[in-house]
């Protein structure tokens, strides 16, 4: 019913898609400023590059897990 209102009133094309496209940069200034890993407890070695939310094999949107025992499923190295 919500859905059938929003549309007839014209209101669904404005409402907010919950995806913001700046959220990557959001993330690497905040994380990336000296108090917030102060108070994280993180970067703790002074590593010389800025964290990027990108992190290669052991990324959070990458199944790690999944894909290893897939890879292992078929017969693959």
């Amino acid at each position: 019913m919500a859905h059938s209102l929003l549309t007839s009133q014209g209101m669904w094309a404005r409402l907010p898609s919950g995806d913001d496209p700046c959220t990557e940069s959001y993330m690497k200034n905040y994380f990336n400023r000296k108090d917030v890993q102060i108070a994280l407890h993180a970067n703790v070695t002074n590593i010389p590059y800025p964290y990027t939310p990108c992190s290669g094999d052991t990324d959070g949107r990458v199944p790690v897990t999944s894909t290893r025992y897939s890879i292992k499923k078929m017969g693959l190295n």
